[in-house]
């Protein structure tokens, strides 16, 4: 089952606010889609930057398939991720459910 990275602004499940900023986002929700990108769980972790660790870093050990951020991210933000495969979309979606609908419709670009 596919996994995916979201930066959030709250823990409110799907309707979740996409943060501006990967790095400063206060969660990160991973979520766990099937191949329609139908939602089958969804879990919400604080951001690691509280405890002195790197966002990105510290997702590269949980088998991330794909990040999605709102409009943009910095590159050294998400470089660790990206070195190691995982793909990274970009969408105008305010809302988790909202960047899904995008990549569905191919609306996401890849950064």
């Amino acid at each position: 089952m596919p996994r995916i990275l979201v930066p959030v602004e709250d823990k409110s499940g799907i309707d979740a606010r996409i943060a501006d900023h990967f790095n400063r986002a206060p969660y990160y929700a991973i979520v766990e889609v099937d191949e329609r990108l139908e939602v089958k769980r969804i879990g919400f972790i604080e951001n690691p930057r509280h405890r002195g660790l790197n966002p990105a870093e510290y997702f590269t050990g949980f088998n991330i398939d794909l990040v999605i951020v709102r409009r943009s991210a910095g590159s050294k933000a998400i470089e660790p991720l990206k070195s190691r495969g995982t793909r990274v979309l970009s969408c105008n979606s305010m809302t988790i459910a909202g960047a899904l609908r995008e990549i569905r419709e191919g609306k996401a670009i890849e950064l």
